[in-house]
């Protein structure tokens, strides 16, 4: 199974609508700014991140998630994932609605 369908899978189990995350990868940078990050948008983000490391096909260097409203519970799911990433060296997280709660 691809990243892509598993992305989808979760995206459609968690009833949101998928942004076209591949599209957003580019030269080791996923850039998803404006947007509207959502608990199952960031489970399938993590779950994304997560495939892509037992693959090791997913070689991203900075996520920009700029902007995106995302609160504690979301970006937590997204940022233990990111922990584990060996490629991952920046995440941009500037402009959302964060608080201590995320890295508890």
């Amino acid at each position: 199974m691809t990243e892509l369908v598993k992305f989808y899978e979760t995206c459609e189990s968690a009833k949101v609508v998928p942004l076209p995350i591949f599209v957003k990868i580019q030269e080791g940078l996923l850039f998803i700014t404006n947007e509207f990050i959502n608990d199952g948008m960031a489970n399938a983000l993590a779950k994304l991140l997560t495939f892509g490391l037992q693959q090791d096909n997913l070689k991203i260097v900075e996520i920009n998630l700029d902007t995106n409203g995302l609160k504690d519970e979301s970006f937590s799911k997204i940022l233990e994932v990111a922990a584990t990433h060996p490629t991952l060296q920046v995440i941009n997280y500037s402009n959302n609605q964060l608080g201590a709660k995320s890295v508890a």
